[in-house]
């Protein structure tokens, strides 16, 4: 019986053989871009000290978070300072003294920051506050632009403060978290799946948040340390400024006094009252079941 054996020809063995190899080499490959960038995305995040905890949440390590920032900060730690100004003055005219006062600050590039003006209902005289910023070298120019605008100067007070150290943390915060921000950027490239896209995508976001609240306030110290802030209170009729006149007494404003101090306590009293009256029903319904309680477990 002649055996019935079918035969291939070693071409196609080969051909078989080439195509295996190539399939296997492209399966091999691709899971290994799958697995590497996922494995090293999860080594740095527990290697940098856990960006994220184990409810998802970002976890900030503000020692950890970057490289050392000391040359970065090394020349920013300077003597900074904020000097307010408060000003009280009798002037003929609430309005035309503002002019005068914003005219000047426009010449040196100053800022106005918030002005309003009111008239009296008792005497029709009108009053005024304004507040503005200027440079640090025209702050003793803008006084005396001030003084010779009004009739008088009735009152001034000057108070300042450090904000050296508090200048110098903002910096080294803000090198800290941009360099971080940086880092986790590089990241997201690597990132293969849609949570980890996510999760970088949160960390970014959260950093980028900081970044801007620690920029804004170290902004707004540069402008107040670089600016003398001047709040002005102006005022036709000199008895309406908020000081007290040194040396003088006004009947009628004493008996105002008086009597707004009068109105404020019993304001202070009737809200007592009504606070008593609201909250008495409720203590009782409570003491009242307090007593029950304790009877009934006298009982037992």
């Amino acid at each position: 019986m002649a055996e019935n054996t079918q035969h291939f020809p070693e071409k196609k063995y080969a051909a078989f053989a080439f195509v295996g190899g190539m399939v296997v080499i492209g399966v091999l490959w691709f899971g290994s871009s799958l697995v590497l960038p996922a494995t090293s995305y999860r080594n740095y995040s527990e290697s940098s000290g856990g960006f994220y905890s184990a409810m998802g949440n970002v976890a900030y390590d503000t020692v950890k978070m970057a490289a050392p920032v000391s040359e970065v900060v090394g020349n920013m730690t300077q003597d900074r300072k904020v000097t307010n100004n408060y000003v009280s003055v009798h002037v003929k005219s609430v309005k035309d003294f503002h002019n005068t006062i914003t005219m000047f600050v426009d010449s040196v590039e100053g800022k106005v920051m918030n002005e309003y003006v009111t008239v009296s209902s008792d005497d029709q005289a009108e009053s005024g506050t304004m507040t503005v910023l200027v440079p640090n070298k025209n702050s003793q120019q803008f006084f005396e632009a001030a003084a010779k605008a009004a009739i008088k100067i009735v009152d001034r007070q000057v108070n300042s403060y450090e904000i050296s150290q508090e200048y110098t943390d903002l910096g080294r915060k803000l090198a800290q978290y941009e360099a971080t921000y940086e880092k986790v950027l590089k990241y997201y490239d690597k990132a293969v799946s849609v949570e980890e896209l996510l999760k970088v995508q949160n960390q970014l976001d959260q950093l980028q948040q900081q970044i801007d609240s620690v920029k804004g306030r170290k902004m707004a110290l540069e402008e107040l340390s670089n600016n003398t802030q001047y709040t002005l209170y102006s005022s036709t009729n000199e008895y309406n400024l908020p000081y007290v006149p040194q040396g003088t007494f006004e009947v009628a404003k004493t008996f105002k006094l008086a009597v707004r101090s009068l109105v404020l306590t019993a304001d202070k009293v009737v809200a007592g009252a009504i606070y008593v009256l609201v909250y008495v029903p409720f203590i009782l319904v409570l003491g009242g079941i307090a007593l029950l309680v304790k009877k009934y477990l006298v009982k037992r």
